[in-house]
């Protein structure tokens, strides 16, 4: 926009609207609870978020449960086996996503619910997620929740890719919202490094999923420095103070005076 002399303004990401800062992880399972969930104030969780389309389902469903159970097995004696939640999008049925995962995961031992919506509430009570790359990656992070985000598409999808778009950067927004370096997150510089891990085509496999889930489920450096990391992204995707904290309200107030015939933004 400043390149070509537009008058631009953001006006933040209307999650900070949509995601309620106050959320408690005792507020969160206390609404699951309600949904018929048996989730006590210590039982840890793990959330699956696969996807709000059916494709997406399809091509995460075998590889994300596949990589829970790897992970549950990766457990040792001392650690209590965590809950798994799996939030369906209001266009997926419940019935649906129990079908697919409860044959693979019950196989581990785990608890498994699948609950229509309340995917904010899931999240904030995991101790980790999986995440499939989309805007998910940004609502677990406003949510303070440590996740690992996966992505996987079909082989044709794929191959174009990787011999068309050739695509070096990152892909998870809340990664390109976290970055220090905006060379690095689009792959123009090497040497960055993702502050929520990437495991996208081959790398989105059971074994390198599972790996990243044991090390952000145990206390330990790499869950620690992704929280700490984590507190910035509702500073990052806020509107300018001069707009207010609300980016619904900053949107209408970006209107109102381009309508009357303001200047909006700047171009330079």
């Amino acid at each position: 926009y400043r390149e070509w002399q537009i008058p631009f303004q953001y006006v933040g990401n209307p999650l900070l609207d949509e995601i309620d800062a106050n959320l408690s992880n005792s507020e969160a399972r206390t609404r699951l609870r309600s949904q018929g969930i048996d989730l006590s104030d210590a039982t840890p969780v793990v959330t699956i978020l696969p996807g709000s389309r059916f494709g997406e389902i399809k091509n995460h469903s075998a590889v994300f449960a596949e990589s829970v159970c790897r992970f549950v097995a990766s457990l040792g004696s001392s650690d209590a086996k965590p809950v798994v939640l799996i939030p369906a999008a209001q266009n997926i049925e419940v019935e649906e996503l129990k079908n697919i995962f409860e044959p693979i995961l019950k196989k581990s031992g785990v608890q498994v619910h699948v609950v229509k919506g309340f995917s904010h509430e899931c999240l904030k009570v995991a101790r980790v997620a999986l995440v499939k790359s989309g805007t998910s990656t940004l609502e677990a992070a406003l949510l303070g929740t440590p996740m690992v985000l996966a992505y996987q598409v079909s082989k044709s999808s794929s191959f174009l890719f990787k011999t068309v778009v050739r695509y070096k950067g990152y892909v998870g927004l809340v990664n390109l919202f976290l970055t220090n370096s905006i060379d690095q997150a689009l792959g123009w510089e090497r040497g960055g490094i993702p502050v929520v891990p990437e495991l996208i085509l081959e790398k989105c496999t059971p074994e390198n999923i599972s790996r990243h889930l044991q090390q952000l489920y145990r206390e330990g450096s790499e869950r620690a420095a992704m929280l700490e990391k984590l507190k910035e992204t509702r500073v990052r995707l806020a509107p300018p103070e001069s707009l207010g904290a609300s980016p619904f309200e900053a949107a209408a107030r970006a209107c109102i005076d381009l309508f009357d015939g303001k200047a909006v933004g700047n171009a330079g």
